[in-house]
């Protein structure tokens, strides 16, 4: 499978509504599925979230979570 990197900006409430789903996936212990710009992917139960912040005293800050998985162990 080749490497595809997408990124789209959605109306907050879009937002909203995945961040929803991916909170109630997680508070369970469930595997989701998200859509970006026409992408497909699932993401297994067992996958790894992180929280970088990041600060710059004259241009703002930036918030990422990042949620990972290896596909070797969940098959995605």
């Amino acid at each position: 499978m080749e490497n595809v990197d997408v990124e789209c900006i959605y109306p907050k409430r879009e937002i909203a509504a995945k961040l929803r789903r991916i909170a109630k996936a997680i508070e369970s212990g469930s595997s989701f599925r998200i859509q970006v710009n026409g992408n497909r992917v699932r993401v297994p139960a067992g996958a790894r979230i992180d929280i970088e912040v990041e600060r710059d005293q004259h241009e703002g800050g930036e918030i990422e979570i990042e949620i990972k998985w290896d596909r070797t162990r969940y098959g995605n």
